[in-house]
């Protein structure tokens, strides 16, 4: 695999529209910019477009979308075996992801949306692209990661992976999956071979038993023919004895099927006992239903009596008016209630003015009081303003005395005074300092006017408050008085109200008590109602007897005309003229006794006609009898002549049937000979070329090879310090130290990198020896734990993988600057200073 072109849109840091990376005709790339550039973005966007995943996110592909984008898309060209192919991957952060594999039929420069169209085979499903892609590359992801890319931290994956790990990444490298490939067709043609074998034998197996059977089927005729002929010898004997037998049969049966006919209905001539009991109860019906007649006649009387009481206008004009005393009542209520609640309000506002009276009394109390301290609040600070003003005067005299004095010691008769500028003509005599005393005195008197002010301010609030609140004490009196005189008159309406709504209900149901008034009339009225209602209920019940007799009398005449009906059919059937009955019960009760005596003269008659013709046909039976036993085995002559002839037919058809299935099955056993031939052959080669033989040796052949192939790149880059070990093991033999042997995890991380990279260089060189698919080899980062020694050598172990093959592509990433400098053609990317995108600077598309 060898890639030619690398497009990216909105792909992790690479924003908007495609950036392309052409790497045809190019060898050694290396991929350099500062930290989050996007270096490491172009090898993942390599790693997405092949197996739609990442060796640093892994299946977390919706991450790998730009944070500014909804959608991203990759898509590499690159050549397989001559073969133009080309991914295309994109990643929507609603909605499913889409993947397309094309195979081109030349390397084409169009832009993706353009090659598509001229695609000679196109795969769109992920499934059937990913496994095409490792069918082309003879890798899975794993292997991939391993052998061609090493990403960013995972150099010494293959080194450190288990023996089987290992393995799969050989065989996928070197195309020894192919060997499995084989070893598949192998056992599937040796299966096949089996199968061919397994039905050749169940054939030939069949041709035995068909030619068995044949034979049988020849005797199994021949017997059949013989007796076919002899039946057909006693045929004429059997005809006749049959026709005579049917002709009396004919008769006997005539007798015997009106006999048991009239056996069979035996049990339709209707009891005496029971038809006499249907005969009086239906005469008893009519009787109740003529009774149950008249009851609801005077039912159905008092009941429109009773309606047409309670429907009277005069009725109904008594219950409006209990239905509007009602409604009367129930304001009556709620008005006595309003009544006692406008005197309770009453009651509560006269102990409210009350109280109002007292809060004025009080707070005219303490008005005065406060009135009384404000005075001597105020003649306080009067004095205690005269005394601190004193005080203060004499500090000051105080002070003066203490400057004069202080002065005099400068001054000097004749000179002129430092203060005033006057000639001093005589110095002034000392004077004693009494600064301190009033000093204390001042601070003594301001203390006690301060206190004072003090006592006045809070005299003025105290009495502002107590006039605020003799205010409001005089404001709620008043409104006091106002909410009594308002419920005072709010009372009276009320109680005017109460004996509008009593002296309604009196014009309404009377004088007296409006609830015992309410009560009597709705009694009477509920007692001319309940009458309807019984009424009602006495003619629904009569109503229910008479329905119940009229259903009664139609049943027990129904039975009686069932009686007649019986009598009519069953003297028809006797055909002895007698006509049916009238449904008087003497009438049907006298067609009865008739029909019962004629029905047994017939019964008695039609019994003796059936015994003459049985004993007539008895003879010809027994003879017929005999012949069936001597010459039918089941059936009659015509039916056992059908059996053997069919018998006969169904085995000459078997026996051509068999005679073709022989004719088809010469040549059989050489057949299956060869089958089984080819079933050894395909055995042996599938069992020769399983993992634990001719792959093993194919592997432990190439672990060999490599071992030593890394070991000379290894001890070059370690400075002839480090080689592997011959077993194919990869453990690590320390030169400087006897040759101990130890393991590749005890490397430190420079010295891992370089064993990793060994290993990498010795796999291109094995891969460039036998021609193999990979001709790209990808490495990210790594060589900043190296020192410029190593550092030079890795460069040069990496310009070997191209120097050898002219198509081979190697993608180094780097930030180091001495791979900067030791490659010449270089992809330099930048950040954008804005936005933070990756800027392909050079090495882009050309």
């Amino acid at each position: 695999m060898r890639p030619l072109e690398l497009r990216l849109r909105n792909f992790r840091s690479f924003h908007g529209e495609d950036h392309s990376f052409d790497f045809r005709d190019r060898r050694l790339i290396g991929v350099v910019g500062p930290i989050g550039s996007g270096k490491s973005t172009i090898l993942d966007a390599i790693a997405f477009a092949l197996y739609g995943r990442t060796p640093r996110i892994g299946r977390d592909t919706k991450s790998l979308i730009h944070q500014r984008a909804d959608h991203a898309a990759v898509s590499l060209l690159f050549e397989v075996d001559g073969e133009i192919w080309e991914s295309v991957r994109s990643l929507r952060r609603k909605g499913s992801s889409q993947h397309a594999l094309y195979r081109l039929e030349e390397d084409s420069p169009l832009p993706p949306a353009e090659r598509e169209k001229i695609a000679i085979e196109k795969i769109s499903l992920k499934r059937e692209v990913d496994s095409r892609i490792m069918e082309l590359l003879g890798l899975d992801y794993d292997a991939f990661v391993r052998s061609v890319l090493l990403a960013q931290g995972r150099f010494a994956e293959f080194l450190n992976a288990p023996s089987g790990e290992r393995n799969q990444v050989l065989k996928g490298v070197f195309g020894y999956e192919r060997i499995d490939k084989i070893r598949d067709l192998a056992k599937g043609a040796a299966d096949e071979a089996e199968s061919e074998v397994s039905k050749l034998e169940i054939r030939l197996k069949d041709a035995r038993t068909v030619e068995a059977r044949l034979a049988e089927h020849r005797k199994e005729l021949a017997g059949h023919d013989a007796r076919f002929e002899q039946l057909e010898a006693v045929r004429p004997d059997f005809d006749e004895l049959t026709e005579r037998i049917k002709a009396v049969d004919k008769s006997r049966e005539k007798a015997e099927t009106r006999l048991k006919d009239l056996h069979s209905r035996t049990e339709e001539l209707p009891d005496r006992t029971e038809a006499e009991r249907t005969l009086e109860q239906a005469a008893l019906a009519r009787t109740k239903l003529a009774t149950a007649k008249k009851k609801l006649e005077e039912a159905s009387k008092r009941l429109d009596e009773t309606r047409e009481a309670v429907e009277s206008e005069e009725f109904k004009e008594r219950e409006r008016s209990w239905e509007q005393a009602s409604k009367q009542a129930v304001l009556l209520g709620h008005q006595e209630k309003n009544v006692e609640q406008a005197a309770e309000e009453v009651s509560n506002t006269i102990d409210a003015v009350a109280e109002c009276e007292r809060k004025v009394k009080q707070a005219g109390s303490a008005a005065e009081k406060a009135a009384s301290d404000l005075k001597e609040a105020e003649a306080e600070k009067r004095q205690s303003a005269s005394a601190w003003r004193r005080a203060e005067e004499r500090l000051e005299d105080a002070r003066h005395a203490d400057m004069a004095g202080s002065l005099r010691q400068k001054l000097v008769a004749g000179d002129d005074c430092p203060v005033c500028e006057q000639p001093v003509h005589e110095v002034p005599a000392r004077a004693e300092s009494d600064t301190d005393t009033a000093k204390a005195v001042a601070r003594e008197a301001r203390s006690r006017h301060e206190r004072a002010n003090n006592h006045l301010l809070e005299s003025k609030g105290t009495m502002s408050t107590a006039r605020a609140e003799f205010e409001a004490a005089e404001q709620r009196l008043a409104e006091s008085g106002k909410r009594l005189t308002e419920a005072r008159i709010q009372g009276e309406e009320q109680q005017a109200g109460l004996d509008s709504l009593r002296d309604a209900i009196r014009c309404l149901l009377g004088e007296g008590d409006p609830a015992t008034r309410l009560v009597e009339e709705r009694a009477d009225l509920d007692y001319f109602h309940q009458k309807a209602v019984q009424a009602r209920q006495r003619q629904e019940a009569r109503q229910n007897e008479f329905n119940q007799a009229v259903e009664n009398e139609k049943g027990l005449q129904q039975q009686v005309s069932n009686l007649r009906a019986r009598v009519g059919v069953l003297a028809t059937l006797l055909d002895t003229g007698l006509e049916a009955p009238e449904d008087d019960p003497e009438a049907v009760r006298s067609a009865l006794a008739v029909l019962r005596t004629e029905w047994k003269q017939n019964v008695s008659d039609l019994e003796r006609t059936a015994e003459q013709e049985r004993a007539k046909a008895g003879s010809d039976r027994e003879r017929l009898a005999e012949l069936k036993a001597n010459y039918i085995v089941e059936g009659s002559i015509e039916a056992e002549l059908a059996a053997v002839g069919a018998v006969r037919g169904q085995i000459q058809k078997e026996i051509k049937r068999n005679e073709r299935r022989l004719a088809k099955t010469e040549g059989l056993a050489a057949e299956k000979e060869a089958w089984e031939n080819i079933e050894r052959l395909n055995r042996r080669l599938a069992k020769d070329l399983t993992d634990a033989k001719f792959i093993k040796f194919l592997l432990d052949e190439a672990r060999s090879v490599l071992a030593g192939l890394g070991s000379e790149h290894f001890e070059r880059l370690s400075s002839g310090r480090y080689r592997f070990t011959e077993n194919g093991e990869f453990s690590v033999v320390d030169l400087n130290a006897a040759e101990w042997e130890r393991g590749a995890d005890s490397l430190s991380g420079g010295e891992t990198f370089l064993a990793s990279l060994g290993l990498a260089l010795g796999l291109a060189e094995m891969v460039g020896r036998q021609g193999g698919r990979l001709d790209a080899f990808f490495l990210d980062e790594g060589f900043g734990t190296l020192d410029p020694e190593h550092l030079d050598l890795a460069m040069e172990g990496i310009e070997s993988l191209v120097s050898d093959r002219e198509q081979r592509l190697v993608v180094v990433v780097s930030h180091v600057p001495e791979v900067r400098e030791r490659i010449e053609d270089l992809i330099e990317l930048d950040n954008d200073s804005t936005t933070g995108d990756s800027r392909v600077i050079t090495g882009g598309k050309r």
